[in-house]
């Protein structure tokens, strides 16, 4: 039959050696001496029993000090070891994510005064479409000129999600600008698509550092 496995042990101070022992009653001797030398300096004679009494109370709570601050110094160590463990882990997830945001925004301009002023009538042009494939590639670019943090709330997490948005429009643009070539696609669908496309450039730009407003 195995064994159960033991709980973990946590982590205790290392015990007092002598030479630091030593050195603290020393301490406290010295301390206590001084102190029952003031008393005598008093215009009133203290009995010597209260004097015994208040130089191990001196000794008494300097020993508690002296244990107390070595518990502090074990406990910020711990809080050190620790604080190393969270630290490594924050450290990838709060990282940066580096992108060509000047690229993604000229672009994002560019295709909101395109899309906002194209007629309904018009055929599906297939610039726009190189213009999402074009989009993606800058957002994906690591050696490009904008940061931007990656954690939760910070926009760096969301710049990669824009960049397979961007490139599943790309790729659902050729497809229907070539139908739309081909055998034609209603004006209804074309401003669908469109007005996608808008919002994914507005909302893009913004998330980049750009205006949310059109040009």
């Amino acid at each position: 039959m195995s064994q159960p496995n033991p709980a973990p042990v946590p982590p205790t101070r290392d015990p007092v050696g002598h030479g630091r022992a030593a050195t603290e009653a020393g301490l406290l001797t010295a301390l206590a001496t001084i102190l029952l030398w003031a008393l005598g300096l008093l215009p009133v004679e203290v009995p010597p029993e209260i004097a015994g009494a208040f130089s191990g109370v001196v000794v008494m709570i300097g020993t508690l000090a002296f244990s107390e601050w070595r518990n502090n110094q074990h406990n910020t160590r711990v809080l050190a070891s620790g604080g190393l463990v969270l630290i490594l882990p924050l450290a990838l997830l709060v990282g940066c994510v580096t992108f060509a945001g000047g690229t993604y925004k000229g672009l994002a301009g560019t295709e909101i005064v395109a899309l906002s002023s194209v007629s309904a009538d018009a055929l599906l042009d297939t610039a726009r479409c190189t213009a999402h494939k074009d989009a993606a590639k800058a957002l994906r670019d690591g050696e490009g000129d904008s940061k931007s943090l990656n954690a939760p709330f910070f926009a760096g997490q969301h710049i990669g999600e824009l960049a397979d948005r961007h490139d599943r429009m790309g790729s659902i643009c050729y497809e229907m600008a070539d139908r739309d070539a081909d055998r034609g696609v209603s004006v209804e669908h074309r401003g669908r698509l469109r007005a996608d496309w808008l919002r994914a450039w507005r909302n893009g730009r913004a998330l980049t550092g750009g205006p949310e407003g059109e040009e």
